[in-house]
């Protein structure tokens, strides 16, 4: 039959060998379907073709690929039609997905593409070297199968390759073709996408398997997925590679080793940390060798150490402090802040700004501006101007009204319970709110300073412990680290010590003793004390006694403590002395018992010795008066009670108790200086007197008399003052059972932050903005990163690097707010040594299980044996970033240090909050409210002080929603009718500002769907007038009441999902089955979202679109872009069709709601509980609601249903005249 279209086909060669379709519709089909090889005797196909069969230059091809004049030698032969090509360039005229052409003309894919050359000329009967051939070439371009899978192209070629595979791999016998799978596998070893982390390089074996694990996890993640396989999923994949990563890079790394003639087994080869220092008894012979060389020629040369060097010199200082400039900013922006900011601010401003937050009736002011917001923001895009204003003066006045009647309200409370002495306090209702919810509430402007400079103080000693114990644990082996701590309790004297234990026990004495000083000069302990144990003293701790950690643990007494009289002592106790049989265990009357063994006296013990306050006049005691004594627990008795023999944990965890002790004392000292302090009350100024409150004298108890408040006690000081200290210490004197639960809902915070990569990113992006709504300089975020990059690291000469910069923000407190160092200090590593998990006597079973948890997260997370302590780290150091930046930014501006430090905590989120209501909602219903609770009064002082920043960030949002509708095409005001409720507000609520979700610039998908992205989370408080959402109607979004760790279990147990607010679907099918469905739903929200870690809600998401999985609500998403989701990039495509089928079912299910609402009021006039008339009148106002709400979205349906689909780039063509 004559070819009916041959007409179009004048002067397009065809070869002879190639049949076309006389199909009339074969323009749709595939070029494999459209053009065929004619069938011949003469070999496989193609191979009968000669140079007579090839394309003249010049000639038209039957290739209708439009990219066809870039891909000269590319043997690309399919066509590839685009509908709106006319809207293009020339040259990238056709073009359906710019992604795919790139991957057309380069290089790798012409190398990696060959493998089709293969398949079309391989066949069953192929010789065994091509299939080998076939196979290598597939391995070898696994993770470039990958990527292009990710991406969406060429799926179904590559599965038809991935079958051929399948083939070849079988022989006709149905044995398996070893050659073949080998050659697969072994490519796949040596895909380029293992070469980028150098294995090879690795040092040790242990790091050889570390790098191989991550690396070949990475190549796993994104390497090509079969279906078939039982790898099918990229979350299996990722696993078993990384498993086979750690298997094969100690391999590598063993035979390059072997290679250059090395020792593989060895200590240091092996690298395992503990075991990759030499021992005692190798490093002592070692360093005897090391003085006996000591005058020989060349010593630097022969002397070899095998151990790691001990860095104990000082170390390099960076001078890296900004200088202050006065002249920041040159041209435009220079003449913008000289003539427009700085008037705008001294003008109206910062007067605006003053009188809100602290004038007369700035609390009235306050409560009317935030229900004026409220009011305004509460309903929908829909609702009219004229009733949100109505809303927003209704809720201005109940605001002010609100305030105004707490003014007058008045409650007594009782203060100081627990103290020497208490108060009766009578205050305004509003006093009492604006204590429980505000910050610092009616404290003296420096308060808060004073409390941030002890903060920093605190921060600036534990700093240097922990870098201690952080070098002694890096460089020492368990038992050394024993013998370490035995050196530094006096407990042994070694005659020839190892050199790095010398040096490493003299940095910890000297660290130690420069800190027992500061107790001494803040009067802590007597210079007579301090001399008899600067050589000594370290904190002791023991198994089993780690759970409560009083304030000022360390001052009390150590050891057995005794009440007894005069004549007993003389008698009984004072001649009991110690021996290596004396045990820990005490009799009833507390002498010590004796035991079996070989018998020495302890030389140097003391006995039973009296404290301080009974051996000032002893003499004048009568024999039944009582005295205190105390019994020092020798060596053999410490290793009874099991003391805890870590030097690492010891040092870090002698820091802790000094640094919180001297922190606070220091605090109370500082107060005590300020002119606001009075040693007596006839000092006060007469009209402040009833405003004045005397400082408790309460002793902590088993100190010797040691004043809580130290030097502030028995002061006067003002009412707030002395209530927001007595406050601030009843907190911590919490229930156990809240101290438990605080541990795991701190764990759980962490699993939703810090563990979840979509935080991170969302993190980031929001403080770049935050960055400038305080008006810092973005220049200054490079050299924060710098600093904090160098500090403490080591430089390429092996110097350790310390930055000024770094330390003096750590010293005035500036890192000190952030989440993961505030929200966990309840969080301590229990030991470097492992404890069994076991259940504890005398312990209940909730705190007996958050032992367990802390053990649980010590092991797993804190020693990265899940990998999630990096996560942690990067978590705190974004945060640092920008606080360092800003810190910058106000000392070059010539702020006060102390200022900058307090200004760069306060912009990015202090988490160090100063008000119980708002602790005790953070710590149990509402998880995250400190967030939302710091960002709200930045951005009410940006919009009063700084306007000009929202106007910038609008235009910008505009911006670029109009290149996106521009490039994009489709009716914009149709897609956002039918986009679901959740997408389809403005930033804040605020009319005026851009859609949260906006149309992105980039080109629409095969079939003309535009893409939007969901920037709220990218913008500080983009939810934060959300409204319309949550259980609790009227309360914004980040307010609503979740439960943290415990409503993650108790709604799922209840049948509630809260985050969705209805009933968790699947339940009614019986107990059993019931069960399980809530089961799972609590493991869902337990289970931290990280990607391609299975089970989580973005691998689900993952694996569904990959494997093309459609649902009629969402449009068809390609994996690639289910990937960006789950990395905070939430990318959309405007399907109207299945928008609207969305929205449909979104009025069903409020349609239903109304109707529950009518058969709920059906069953109470059945019941008799209303009468009829009140039934059809409460019927009718819900009937009218469901008529009015079918008719908002009728209008929303008529929008999308009647769209103006434009075509992308319509705008730009009609711009330029209509060309294209």
């Amino acid at each position: 039959m004559e070819n009916p279209y041959s007409k179009y086909l004048e002067g397009i060669k065809v070869p002879n060998n190639i049949e076309v379709s006389n199909n009339p519709y074969a323009k749709y089909l595939p070029s494999e379907e459209r053009q065929k090889f004619k069938i011949t005797t003469e070999g496989n196909r193609g191979s009968n073709l000669t140079n007579e069969d090839m394309t003249e230059p010049g000639e038209k091809s039957y290739d209708l690929n439009p990219y066809a004049k870039y891909l000269k030698g590319k043997n690309i032969n399919d066509s590839d039609p685009n509908p709106y090509s006319k809207y293009l360039t020339e040259d990238t005229k056709k073009s359906d997905s710019y992604l795919k052409f790139i991957s057309k003309i380069s290089p790798l894919t012409a190398l990696g593409e060959k493998t089709e050359d293969l398949v079309e000329d391989i066949d069953g009967d192929s010789e065994l070297w091509k299939k080998v051939a076939f196979a290598t070439q597939l391995g070898f371009f696994d993770t470039y199968r990958g990527v292009k899978q990710i991406s969406g192209i060429d799926t179904e070629k590559m599965k038809a390759d991935q079958k051929k595979l399948y083939e070849f791999m079988q022989n006709p016998d149905g044995s398996t073709n070893y050659m073949v799978a080998a050659a697969y596998f072994g490519s796949a070893i040596l895909d380029p996408a293992g070469w980028l982390l150098p294995i090879t390089k690795a040092r040790t074996l242990y790091k050889a398997a570390q790098y191989g694990f991550v690396n070949s996890g990475i190549a796993g993640a994104v390497g090509y997925v079969d279906d078939e396989s039982i790898l099918d999923t990229r979350s299996k994949q990722a696993g078993a590679s990384a498993i086979g990563g750690t298997i094969l890079g100690p391999v590598v790394t063993g035979v390059g080793k072997k290679l250059k003639g090395e020792k593989v087994f060895t200590r240091e080869n092996i690298g395992i940390p503990g075991f990759d220092t030499p021992s005692i008894k190798t490093v002592a012979s070692e360093d005897l060798q090391k003085i006996r060389l000591q005058n020989e020629a060349g010593k630097k040369d022969r002397d070899a150490f095998a151990r790691r060097k001990i860095e104990i010199d000082e170390p390099e200082t960076i001078k890296d402090m900004p200088s202050d400039k006065s002249k920041l900013l040159r041209g435009p922006r220079s003449f913008f802040r000289e003539f427009i900011v700085k008037p705008y601010e001294r003008k109206f401003g910062k007067p605006a700004l003053r009188y809100l937050t602290n004038g007369e009736y700035g609390a009235e002011a306050g409560g009317a501006g935030a229900g004026f917001a409220i009011g305004y923001t509460y309903g929908d895009e829909d609702t009219p101007i004229t009733t949100k204003f109505g809303r927003a003066i209704t809720g201005a006045l109940i605001g002010a009204g609100g305030i105004k009647g707490a003014r007058m309200k008045t409650i007594t409370k009782t203060f100081g319970k627990g103290e020497d002495q208490t108060e009766e306090i009578s205050e305004s209702l509003l006093d009492f709110l604006g204590r429980q919810f505000v910050d610092g509430y009616g404290l003296p402007k420096n308060f808060k300073a004073l409390k941030a400079e002890a903060a920093g103080f605190s921060n600036h000693i534990a700093s240097k412990f922990t870098y201690m114990a952080q070098k002694i644990q890096k460089n020492l082996t368990p038992d050394e680290q024993k013998i370490l701590i035995n050196l530094l309790e006096g407990d042994t004297k070694l005659k020839v010590a190892p050199v790095k234990l010398q040096k490493l026990s003299i940095e910890s004495r000297k660290l130690i003793t420069e800190m027992a000083q500061d107790y001494v000069d803040m009067g802590l302990i007597t210079k007579q004390t301090f001399d008899r144990n600067k050589d000594i003293y370290l904190k002791r701790s023991y198994k089993g006694k780690l759970e409560n950690r009083p304030f000022g643990e360390e001052l009390k007494n150590r050891g057995a403590t005794l009440t007894v009289t005069k004549d007993e002592y003389n008698k009984i106790y004072k001649k009991q002395k110690a021996y290596t049989t004396t045990s820990q265990k005490q009799s009833k009357d507390g002498i010590f018992n004796e035991v079996e063994g070989k018998k020495k006296l302890i030389k140097g013990h003391r006995g039973w010795e009296l404290l301080p306050s009974s051996e000032t006049g002893f003499k004048k005691l009568k024999k039944d008066d009582p005295v205190n004594i105390r019994w020092e627990y020798t060596k053999p008795q410490r290793v009874g009670l099991s003391e805890i023999e870590d030097a690492a944990y010891a040092i870090a965890e002698t820091g802790r108790a000094g640094s919180a002790t001297l922190s606070q004392y220091r605090l109370f000292d500082n107060i005590s200086k300020t002119d606001y302090v009075f040693d007596n009350l006839s000092k006060v100024p007469r009209d402040l007197r009833s405003k004045y409150r005397q400082m408790p004298t309460t002793p902590l108890s088993k100190t010797g008399g040691k004043l809580r408040y130290g030097n502030l006690s028995g002061k006067y000081v003002p009412e707030e003052v002395y209530k927001n200290l007595l406050a601030t210490h009843n907190y911590y004197k919490k229930s156990e059972f809240l101290k438990g639960y605080r541990t795991l809902n701190s764990y759980w915070k962490v699993s939703k932050t810090a563990w979840n990569p979509t935080v991170h990113v969302n993190n980031i992006m929001s403080n770049v903005i935050l960055h400038d709504l305080v008006d810092a300089e973005f220049k200054y975020l490079l050299p924060a990163w710098k600093a904090l990059m160098k500090h403490n690291n080591i430089n390429k000469a092996g110097k350790m690097q310390k930055s000024e910069l770094v330390e003096t923000a750590t010293k005035y407190g500036v890192f000190d707010a952030d989440l993961l160092s505030t929200e966990l200090k309840n969080i301590q590593a229990t030991s470097s040594a492992k404890f069994p998990y076991k259940m504890t006597e005398g312990v209940d079973e909730f705190n007996n299980a958050t032992k367990m948890a802390r053990n649980v997260f010590q092991d797993s997370v804190l020693d990265g044996k899940l990998g999630l302590t990096k996560l942690t780290d990067w978590y705190k150091f974004e945060d640092k970033v920008f606080r360092l930046s800003v810190f910058q930014d106000r000392i070059a501006k010539g702020w006060k240090t102390q200022d900058a430090a307090l200004d760069a905590r306060r912009a990015f989120i202090d988490y160090d909050i100063d008000a119980p209501a708002i602790n005790w909602m953070r710590n149990t219903i509402t998880p995250f409210l400190a967030y939302t609770y710091r960002i709200i009064p930045i951005l009410a002082e940006t919009a009063i002080a700084r306007p000009w920043k929202y106007a910038k960030y609008a235009a910008l949002g505009y911006g670029l929603n109009k290149m996106g509708d521009v490039v994009g095409g489709g009716d914009e005001d149709a897609e956002r009718a039918v986009m679901p409720e959740r997408k389809s507000g403005r930033f804040m609520n605020v009319g005026f500002l851009p859609f949260r979700n906006i149309k992105i610039p980039i080109p629409p998908d095969e079939n003309g769907n535009p893409l939007y992205m969901d920037f709220t989370r990218f913008v500080p408080g983009g939810d934060i007038m959300d409204l319309g959402s949550g259980s609790i109607p009227g309360l914004p979004a980040p307010l609503q009441p979740s439960g943290g760790l415990a409503g993650e279990v108790i709604f799922p147990l209840a049948g509630y999902d809260l985050f969705r607010n209805q009933k968790i679907k699947g339940l009614g099918a019986g107990a059993w089955e019931d069960t399980k469905v809530k089961g799972k739903a609590i493991l869902d929200k337990l289970i931290p979202n990280i990607p391609f870690v299975p089970g989580t809600f973005s691998t689900e998401k993952i694996e569904a679109s990959r494997k093309g999985m459609k649902t009629p609500f969402k449009a068809d998403q390609q994996e690639i872009l289910a990937i960006a989701q789950s990395f905070g990039f939430k990318i959309d495509k405007a399907d109207i069709n299945k928008l609207k089928t969305g929205k449909a079912f979104e009025l069903k299910r409020k349609i239903k709601a109304y109707k529950e609402q009518i058969s709920q009021l059906r069953r109470e006039y059945i019941k008799g509980k209303i009468n009829k008339e009140e039934f059809t009148m409460k019927a009718n106002i819900i009937a009218e609601k469901m008529k009015e709400e079918a008719a908002k979205y009728q209008i929303k349906f008529d929008k999308a249903t009647y769209a103006d689909r434009k075509e992308p780039f319509e705008n730009m063509k009609k711009l330029f005249g209509g060309k294209n």
